[in-house]
């Protein structure tokens, strides 16, 4: 339809028309069986490690943590200090894939997307360079998980891009934007409310959700502007990006580093070069929906809290009290 009118766009007043006219597109998210998942890089089961949004704030709370002045994430050597307490699984884009090998924290995908939420929350803030305590923080400590859950997924789907920006955060990309600034809380949106159609604690394949929106909206992305693509098979030339090269990949963008990071989603990612400029990174290969997911998405109404898998470190049974001391609670004595 969209290849019989002028730049592939359909005016509104046909495209109002043929909404009412046409039934909606009856969406397929099949689960998949997934086989051999030890092949896979996860994250998965941060629904039940909401200890580490508490520990980075003791440890803001505690140290001196340097921002870095581009991103406004915190900088390699306090992140690697933070790591040593949190321990959580973490998944890099560069240096092998090895925490202590990355050229910054950017190049992570846990941590960048911990920090974001917090920051976007108005829970921490940078002063002169050096993250510090919001008022919002005293607030949140308080919380129960799932409010805590809420508090930052809420927080998270109605934020702009002046902190959160997922189409910055296309690794390697060639992609040039027509805006530099522009609101994704729509497109946020919308991408929830196709999962909401996916059956929970299912795996499903990323590329056949990702077609799915396609077939529903091409245009997810159209509050960004024009979407250019530095083609080398075109001579160095700019042609307009398809879906492959840029929505596909700032949809998993949301997925991997904010959606996962609160547990509203698991994800099997797989390292991957991408054709177009040969450059590697981790990609989604399937995402499930958690229990977690369904409640911060409205699919049920209440949500009982999972025990702490112990895959987040020497931090289980830690508790960070109000005035953000931890302590050891729940722990055998010897």
């Amino acid at each position: 339809m969209h290849a019989f009118f002028l730049n592939h766009t359909v005016p509104e007043h046909y495209r109002d028309y043929l909404e009412q006219m046409i039934p909606p597109y009856p969406h397929a998210f099949h689960s998949s069986i997934v086989e051999d998942i030890e092949k896979y890089a996860t994250i998965i089961g941060r629904e039940s490690q909401y200890n580490d949004f508490d520990m980075f704030l003791s440890f803001i709370n505690s140290n001196k943590v340097a921002a870095t002045k581009d991103r406004g994430d915190i900088s390699k050597d306090s992140l690697l200090q933070f790591h040593k307490i949190a321990g959580y699984e973490e998944l890099c884009n560069r240096g092998g894939g090895e925490l202590y090998d990355i050229d910054c924290s950017s190049d992570t995908r846990v941590s960048f997307g911990l920090v974001m939420l917090l920051r976007s929350a108005d829970i921490i803030d940078i002063v002169q360079n050096t993250f510090v305590l919001s008022k919002a923080a005293s607030h949140f400590i308080g919380l129960s998980m799932p409010e805590k859950a809420k508090y930052l997924f809420e927080k998270y789907m109605r934020y702009d891009n002046h902190i959160i920006d997922e189409c910055s955060r296309i690794f390697g990309s060639n992609i040039e934007l027509t805006k530099s600034v522009y609101d994704l809380s729509e497109p946020r949106k919308e991408i929830i409310s196709y999962l909401k159609e996916c059956p929970v604690n299912e795996w499903i394949n990323f590329n056949d959700f990702s077609k799915e929106i396609y077939k529903s909206n091409r245009m997810l992305f159209k509050d960004v502007g024009d979407v250019l693509f530095l083609d080398d098979w075109f001579g160095d030339q700019y042609v307009s990006a398809s879906w492959g090269e840029f929505e596909h990949y700032a949809i998993s963008v949301v997925l991997m580093e904010y959606l996962a990071v609160l547990g509203a989603v698991d994800i099997l990612a797989e390292y991957i070069s991408r054709s177009s400029n040969y450059f590697s990174a981790y990609e989604i290969a399937y995402f499930r929906v958690t229990d977690l997911g369904a409640y911060l998405f409205g699919l049920t109404d209440s949500y009982q809290e999972k025990e702490d898998d112990g895959s987040s470190g020497d931090e289980k049974g830690f508790i960070v009290q109000p005035n953000f001391d931890v302590v050891i609670a729940n722990r055998d004595c010897p």
